[in-house]
């Protein structure tokens, strides 16, 4: 007599959850570096305000803010930001929260943003971000503008 199969086989089974494995192990980190770049555009946006604070100012005084403070800027901690300095007129330092264990590399690196007068036009200031000096967060998880 014939039998008749039905179901699975153990080798079919076996086949199937280490096609799964290899493709956990290729989606897992992609999605890590998703949610700490999500979580790191928190400290962008605030980069990016204080660079508006930074401009109004230029524009206004003729000349780059020399403190934190006369900028305009929020100073704020929050659950990723531990602080926004500026440590010379005009640069923006925006540090992560060192003990931030979600961010994996990023925790407690700095998002540097540094202005300059352009060149021709001392009335526009360009922004460097990811060269800047005092950048250490992960080139992966910066913006795709400065990389």
């Amino acid at each position: 007599m014939n039998k008749i199969q039905k179901g699975f086989t153990l080798i079919e089974l076996m086949i199937v959850v280490a096609i799964i494995a290899i493709l956990a192990a290729i989606a897992l980190p992609a999605y890590q570096d998703y949610m700490v770049r999500a979580k790191l555009s928190e400290v962008f946006v605030a980069g990016d305000a204080c660079k508006n604070s930074v401009v109004e100012f230029y524009e206004g005084q003729g000349h780059l803010p020399p403190n934190i403070s006369s900028a305009g800027c929020n100073n704020n901690t929050t659950k990723y930001i531990a602080s926004t300095t500026m440590p010379n007129p005009g640069d923006i330092w925006v540090t992560t929260q060192g003990g931030a264990a979600d961010l994996y590399g990023a925790a407690g690196a700095v998002y540097a943003l540094h202005p300059a007068p352009a060149a021709g036009n001392t009335d526009v200031l360009e922004w460097t971000c990811n060269k800047a000096a005092g950048t250490t967060i992960p080139v992966k998880y910066v913006p795709s503008l400065c990389r």
